[in-house]
């Protein structure tokens, strides 16, 4: 779990003043929490023992652990998949299978770890409900995910749009997002700026709500509000990034479905609207 992880989990337990000094941290991440510790103190109204005892409850043993912590996360976020491969010792020898399995069993058991109940629950009423439109985009690679899931969510639900290949035909789409739709985006290092653009006009522009499915290192994108994040832990492999979604995608799909199917049992819920009386092609004289 990053830093940002430890901050947000935290967060419903913390004082008004740490809530503070989180809020700060979080807004700047990670680079508010490199500058020295008082100048963190001016910066946010929190006296430096309020500090110390803010990283001492993230489980750091003080304020230069909880810097050391970010500056790592710094240092392994600039290698590329290629230099944290060779550097997990993972190689293409006869074990390959076995490691590649262990590592996708360790990615599926960490994952609750990493995504909470709440945002699961969250991210699967805004993709029940019938009301809003869900517009679906990945990455070059990451597509494949978003394509796999607007395929699943058109099987349960209308209203579902995947997004163009061309980035030059989105604009059009995001002209006719309302405040209410919602945007599933996929976004993993190295991140697509283009994606940056998206989320930015979606959220700002139409204030529509966004999800974005990323890394531990988070996509530019996570800075923009609104924004849900349900960030899944990274591993050495693009393969393993990609890996990690899919699970979190296979059950948020299967959360929507029993969700949908739970509220149609009722009169009012979520579900397809009933489909209107068919108008006769042929007046009563």
């Amino acid at each position: 779990m990053t830093v940002q992880d430890e901050v947000r989990a935290n967060l419903t337990s913390l004082t008004a003043g740490q809530v503070k000094l989180a809020n700060a941290l979080l807004a700047d991440y990670p680079f508010a929490g490199l500058q020295p510790i008082q100048k963190l103190a001016d910066a946010t109204g929190v006296s430096p023992p309020s500090i110390s005892r803010f990283v001492n409850r993230l489980g750091f043993a003080g304020f230069g652990d909880f810097q050391h912590a970010l500056i790592e996360e710094l240092r392994e976020g600039s290698r590329s998949p290629r230099d944290l491969r060779a550097l997990s010792g993972e190689g293409a020898g006869a074990c390959f299978l076995k490691s590649y399995t262990q590592r996708a069993a360790e990615l599926v058991r960490q994952l609750p770890q990493t995504i909470t109940q709440q945002q699961l629950d969250s991210v699967a009423a805004l993709l029940g409900d019938p009301a809003r439109n869900i517009y679906v985009r990945g990455g070059r690679i990451s597509d494949t995910l978003a394509r796999f899931l607007s395929l699943h969510l058109r099987q349960t639900r209308p209203g579902i749009h995947h997004l163009a290949d061309d980035p030059e035909l989105w604009p059009d789409a995001v002209l006719r997002m309302r405040r209410r739709d919602v945007a599933v985006l996929f976004d993993f290092r190295r991140y697509q700026p283009s994606l940056e653009r998206l989320a930015a006009a979606i959220s700002e522009e139409r204030r529509a709500q966004v999800v974005l499915i990323t890394d531990k290192w988070q996509s530019p994108a996570a800075l923009l509000q609104p924004c849900r994040c349900p960030a899944h832990r990274d591993r050495h492999r693009l393969g393993h990034r990609r890996r990690g979604a899919g699970p979190y995608r296979g059950a948020r799909r299967h959360r929507v479905r029993t969700g949908l199917a739970s509220h149609r049992r009722t009169p009012q819920g979520l579900g397809r609207p009933a489909r209107p009386a068919r108008r006769s092609e042929h007046p009563e004289k």
